[in-house]
């Protein structure tokens, strides 16, 4: 499929002729900044990851003016920032995240059970019911 192919340049926004709903996903490709579009054809901005004249950082923006929720990275921020999901959060985020993440996970291991394997419960148990005899 075809690749158009684009410079980002001195301005903050760097506007493509697509939707949102025109996009695949995202790719960072060094500095670049790969547009996989859902008909197979990929827009390339380069020099997206590079920060503007001003120090900014660029802003993908769709052919209505609308905002794609895709920065480039500014001088203070990761400079191995990748596009798409995590991208605006920081390292500190993170590690909160993936540490809430396995503690969930340390306290179902430590879950008291009676048996070393898991044990499907019945419906009158799930129910909170007892058997009669």
């Amino acid at each position: 499929m075809a690749t158009t192919q684009l410079q980002a340049g001195a301005a903050v926004e760097s506007t493509i002729a697509a939707s949102k709903a025109d996009v695949a996903r995202y790719l960072k490709s060094g500095d670049n900044l790969i547009v996989e579009l859902t008909s197979g054809e990929t827009i390339s901005i380069s020099g997206f990851y590079q920060p503007t004249d001003s120090g900014a950082a660029h802003r993908l923006m769709f052919a209505d003016g609308s905002f794609s929720g895709v920065e480039g990275v500014a001088p203070d921020e990761d400079e191995n920032a990748v596009a798409g999901i995590g991208a605006g959060m920081g390292s500190d985020q993170i590690a909160a995240g993936l540490a809430g993440l396995a503690a969930l996970g340390f306290a179902t291991l430590g879950s008291n059970s009676d048996a070393d394997t898991p044990r499907r419960m019945g419906l009158t148990e799930q129910m909170g019911l007892t058997e009669q005899m």
